[in-house]
């Protein structure tokens, strides 16, 4: 059984061998364990070239479609308010839908107005309002005639034109038609026709705007403006005044000019319909 042994003095020389190859390293390197046997100070982690980036966070914009009631909140306490109503306002109790603007609210939600509009959201962006949109009305008065609920600058007795510069001139919350924001058209609205069959003239031909929609995704307010003649938007505030719905630029300005009344905000009520 000698010849074995030459075999097995072999592959164990040939295993002491290899078990003392030393470990390959960049000169002078030391590991860390080496340093820790020798009490030297350890050397700091190494950033490898091949580290994961950073994903990012970034997200598709969403589009949906809002289809709610308007209910109103008083902003003095946050109460509610009321539903906008889905009928037009008086100018005295004996004439109803005198007005043609939107000034009525009430606790039964089946006889508010109706309304749905559409926007793209970007759910990376640091804001949550978007602007600039247009309110479509379900079951307005006008439903067949207009069909987006929007303001009308009632400029022949309004005390001029919307704007930042003016704050105590006004406009009114209505049935418009599609309309562009600027520059204004002056087209037939709710309030306009009606205020001139009333009146027997044509006294009220008032620029209109139906683009004047910003909605806060995270609140749910739907808060309007107007886009002046420069092509500034300037937010407007709302307020009840004698059973009309008034927008004006500064809600302190126009109480100084035109008395007491009621500041208001909007929240859309329903869910999403994607």
């Amino acid at each position: 059984m000698k010849w074995l042994l030459v075999p097995l003095t072999f592959l164990v020389a040939g295993a002491l061998v290899s078990a003392e190859q030393p470990t390959k390293r960049v000169a002078g390197q030391v590991s860390n364990a080496e340093r820790l046997a020798r009490g030297l100070p350890l050397r700091p982690p190494h950033r490898r070239s091949s580290a994961l980036q950073p994903r990012s966070s970034n997200s598709a914009p969403i589009t949906a479609t809002k289809s709610c009631m308007l209910a109103a909140f008083n902003a003095a306490d946050n109460s509610f308010y009321g539903f906008l109503q889905a009928e037009y306002g008086p100018q005295t109790p004996s004439d109803p839908g005198y007005l043609g603007t939107y000034g009525l609210f009430t606790g039964d939600s089946s006889s508010a107005l109706g309304v749905s509009f559409t926007y793209t959201y970007d759910p990376s962006s640091s804001s949550t309002v978007v602007g600039g949109l247009q309110v479509r009305t379900t079951n307005a008065p006008g439903q067949s005639t207009y069909g987006y609920l929007g303001i009308a600058d009632p400029v022949a007795f309004g005390g001029g034109p919307i704007s930042a510069s003016s704050p105590a001139n006004y406009g009114f919350l209505t049935d418009v038609p599609h309309a562009a924001n600027s520059p204004t058209t002056v087209t037939p609205n709710a309030f306009s026709t009606l205020m001139n069959l009333a009146m027997t003239t044509d006294l009220f031909s008032s620029p209109v705007e139906s683009y004047v929609w910003s909605y806060d995704v995270s609140s749910g307010e739907l808060a309007p403006s107007w886009t002046v003649a420069e092509g500034t938007t300037i937010p407007l505030q709302v307020g009840i005044q004698f059973g009309m719905n008034n927008v004006t630029a500064t809600w302190q300005q126009f109480l100084g000019s035109s008395g007491s009344w009621t500041q208001l905000y909007f929240k859309c009520t329903q869910v999403e319909i994607e």
